[in-house]
This record gives structure tokens, C-alpha cells and sequence, in this order.
């Protein structure tokens, strides 16, 4: 079943709760990392232009984000902090419980557990085809 997305009000709170009463809309580095932190926390549950509109950008910033947050991630560890806040705050309105467990997963992590799941499989037909070799 698919989740409700977050209507702008909840967004709003969030942003407050996230970059408190004075959020910068400069664009300083700290800044940047933080919106997109913040946009690739909600992005599950909320529309680009919504969170766009929350932000004060326009949905192709929003993509942008989006585009750069596997690699801000695994490569950045002060992006990686800032996106652990904002999805702490984005785990304020959206319980754990109703999401899989890998949904939150970086493309990375989950191209080394398919990966891993493959050479499991591999190594469960090799030993079926030995039982079948005996009877």
C-alpha cells in the first residue's frame, strides 16, 4: 500500500523543526546541504514542487538534490550528518514500521546486498544440484 504523501502544512513544520525559526536562504555551503538534506529526507512522502515551494526553490533545484545525494552521502560526511538530522525530523511524521527496510538505502548499499543475495542463491542451487546428483 502506498503512503500518503505530506501535505505543505506538515512540510512547514517540519522545516521549522529542521532549520528552526530563521532558515538562510544563502547559499553558502553549510545552507545548500542542509535544504538538500532536508528535500532528500521528505522526498518519499512529498511532491518536488511541494518541497520546493517549502524551500523557497523550484523543483529542478529539488532534482538537483536528488541527482547529487548518493554521492554527497557516501562521499561527504557533513552532508551525511545533516541528512541524518533531517531524517530524524522525516521520522517524526513517518513511523519506521510502515516503510521497508531498505527504502532508505543509498544505491550503493543496495547494489552490495543484491549482489550479496545473488551469491547466496548461487551458492543454494549448487547444493540442490549436489542433492540431486546423490538420489
Amino acid at each position: 500500500m502506498k503512503q500518503q504523501l505530506l501535505p505543505v502544512s506538515i512540510l512547514l513544520e517540519a522545516k521549522m523543526l529542521y532549520f528552526g525559526n530563521n532558515p538562510s536562504l544563502s547559499r553558502h555551503k553549510e545552507n545548500v546541504m542542509a535544504r538538500q538534506a532536508f528535500a532528500n529526507a521528505f522526498i518519499k512522502r512529498a511532491k518536488t514542487v511541494d518541497i520546493a515551494a517549502v524551500l523557497n526553490k523550484n523543483h529542478a533545484t529539488i532534482v538537483h538534490y536528488r541527482k547529487n545525494h548518493d554521492w554527497d552521502l557516501k562521499y561527504k560526511q557533513d552532508y551525511k550528518e545533516a541528512f541524518n538530522r533531517a531524517v530524524t525530523v522525516y521520522e517524526q511524521y513517518n513511523p519506521k514500521s510502515d516503510e521497508p527496510e531498505f527504502l532508505g538505502m543509498d544505491n550503493v548499499r543496495l547494489l552490495s546486498l543484491v549482489k550479496e543475495l545473488k551469491n547466496r542463491v548461487h551458492s543454494q542451487e549448487i547444493v540442490i544440484d549436489e542433492q540431486r546428483k546423490e538420489i
